[in-house]
């Protein structure tokens, strides 16, 4: 390989994400990847790999400044706010900021002040481009397939089972499941991140429907949300909100397709 994969320090993990492109950063390229993040901020234990601080905020920026020494590059998720100070300590360090939802959708004008700090800014789903300065770049959503992966006695499900999470669209998704015939289960989201993979292999299909602030989401030509990604590589049939069905998870998807792709990015930052 021409060029060797730099040193990333991953700061946050909004939905998991930071953790899973850190663990395939490292076991695709071999490379120096490291998450760090708040303790507090884990209440569905996304966070799989690297270090948890345990104390207030002011504390953990601080280390984190401090962690940022021994890295090529910073990717920052989600906490923007923190790019200008990360801008200020370290001026020349290539800095990637990525956006992952609500943080960004409809507020790239008011949050400009942020992403302008970063050396490249990427979004999680293709909608939230809408807005976005030219530049900005979708990264698809990874998902950890050592997780996420298809139940091995299928034959054990009803075929009919399907469940749904409280994400304001409870109603679309009793409408969907009946117009399927499905009987429909509805859960909380006080499910663990790893307590998920199970979860999905009881069921045969996924209803993938959620409103933010009165916006509906996973529609058609969206990738969906990142708990439908996973029900479709545990090999869930998934009903997004406009009706849709969809089976298998998209190879863009796959987190050792996606480092490689990130791979690319962090490489034109270091020439």
């Amino acid at each position: 390989m021409s060029n060797p994969h730099p040193s990333v320090l991953h700061i946050w993990n909004t939905a998991g994400v930071a953790c899973t492109l850190a663990k395939w950063t490292n076991k695709v390229y071999g490379a120096h990847t490291d998450v760090y993040a708040m303790e507090r901020h884990n209440r569905f234990g996304h966070f799989t790999y690297g270090e948890l601080c345990l104390e207030n905020d002011a504390r953990f920026r601080y280390y984190a400044i401090q962690k940022m020494l021994n890295f090529d590059i910073v990717h920052l998720h989600e906490f923007d706010a923190f790019a200008s100070k990360i801008r200020k300590c370290y001026p020349e360090k290539p800095l990637v900021l990525h956006y992952h939802g609500s943080d960004i959708r409809g507020r790239w004008r008011r949050k400009k002040r942020y992403w302008e700090n970063a050396d490249v800014v990427l979004v999680s789903t293709p909608n939230l481009l809408e807005g976005a300065p030219e530049e900005a770049i979708y990264l698809p959503n990874p998902v950890d397939t050592s997780l996420f992966y298809p139940n091995s006695h299928p034959n054990d499900v009803d075929p009919n089972s399907a469940l749904t999470f409280r994400h304001g669209a409870v109603e679309l998704a009793q409408e969907l499941a009946e117009k399927h015939g499905l009987e429909l289960s509805v859960f909380s989201r006080d499910i663990t991140f790893i307590s998920m993979p199970d979860v999905f292999r009881r069921f045969n299909w996924y209803i993938d429907v959620k409103r933010v602030n009165g916006v509906l989401l996973c529609r058609s030509g969206d990738s969906g949300s990142m708990t439908g990604l996973e029900a479709l590589a545990c090999g869930l049939n998934v009903i997004n909100s406009d009706g849709d069905i969809r089976w298998g998870l998209p190879e863009e998807h796959r987190a050792e397709n996606v480092v490689k792709t990130l791979r690319t990015i962090y490489v034109s930052l270091m020439e």
